[in-house]
């Protein structure tokens, strides 16, 4: 929405372009906005961005946009919900949905009572006093940018809860008989295909393993665990700060001296280390991206294969360690 605001033609020229509405303390405060844009090296750049964006919220929001007959549309805020929801075609969305981005503007209307109450406190009971002079503005039934964004959002909300939705899912010819085929939303989805991706996740999981130097040396053997069952245990009742399975002392034997036999691989590896020793840190940002890349298809290709959507807490929170406020497998 900021950005929306922000723009300005080349030339100055609106002609082919929708001008949203302004006032004078609007133009002020995109205009100092545009100014701490411009001075990112400064070393309070930061604060003054934060305060810059709040300005221009307090000119939107805190303003009372009076429509007139010969301007009706007066209101820069609704401006902009207006062209949000124009689609390329020109015609708007569907009232399913509106609901959500009227929320989030809804949420955020709030938020900034809510920072400007909790500015300039010296007591609970200031906060209070500054709640009852700013609710104003986040309050129905008022002549506000709030109450129009929420009057619109309950009638959207309305019409997308009252509007029967059309099927998401049907079936083809082909997959009818055996249900193997079908469409959702307009794509097309078959068992088929699921079979091959799943299979092409596969291999890409082992090339990976592969490219970041893993081998059978560094494998964990899980067909002879250590607790005889050839898994290896995960206590879910421990609620000790930083357990997880890695930490595990009956897993110990399994694991051996595979965590840093990976580290001592590379290390060894050409590329990692420069002529005196130091780490090549472009090299090792690579390899740790392409890791990163690896475990996210390891953990898909678990949530795929583990037989149950319910089961997906428990493979996820596996490589989780508890902490003091939140504990694992919970």
């Amino acid at each position: 929405m900021i950005t929306f605001f922000l723009f300005t033609p080349k030339d100055n020229n609106w002609t082919p372009y929708v001008r949203p509405p302004t006032s004078a303390r609007l133009t002020e405060a995109l205009n100092t906005l545009r100014v701490v844009l411009q001075e990112v090296d400064t070393e309070d750049w930061q604060t003054r961005i934060k305060a810059a964006i709040a300005s221009v919220l307090r000119a939107l929001w805190y303003e009372r946009w009076n429509p007139t007959r010969s301007n009706p549309f007066v209101d820069p805020t609704m401006c902009f919900i207006a062209v949000f929801f124009l689609k390329p075609t020109g015609s708007f969305e569907t009232a399913s949905g509106v609901p959500y981005m009227l929320t989030r503007l809804v949420y955020f209307m709030r938020c900034l009572v809510l920072l400007d109450a909790h500015k300039a406190k010296t007591s609970q009971a200031d906060v209070i006093e500054q709640v009852n002079q700013l609710h104003v503005h986040i309050e129905e039934g008022q002549e506000s940018t709030f109450a129009a964004v929420w009057r619109l959002q309950a009638y959207a909300k309305s019409i997308s809860m009252s509007s029967i939705g059309l099927p998401r899912v049907w079936y083809t010819e082909n997959g009818r008989k055996h249900f193997t085929e079908l469409h959702y939303k307009n794509r097309h989805f078959s068992l088929a295909n699921y079979a091959r991706w799943n299979h092409q996740l596969q291999q890409n999981v082992m090339t990976s393993l592969t490219e970041l130097g893993w081998d059978e040396v560094l494998a964990i053997p899980f067909n002879s665990g250590p607790t005889g069952s050839g898994n290896l245990l995960d206590d879910a009742e421990c609620s000790d700060v930083y357990y997880s399975v890695f930490t595990e002392l009956e897993n110990q034997q399994a694991f051996g001296r595979r965590a840093s036999a990976l580290l001592e691989k590379l290390l060894k590896m050409p590329g990692f280390l420069n002529a005196e020793g130091r780490p090549v840190f472009t090299r090792w940002m690579r390899w740790f991206d392409a890791a990163a890349q690896g475990e996210r298809n390891l953990m898909l290709l678990t949530l795929n294969n583990e037989g149950s959507p319910s089961r997906a807490t428990e493979h996820v929170n596996m490589l989780v360690a508890n902490t003091e406020t939140r504990q694992r497998n919970l």
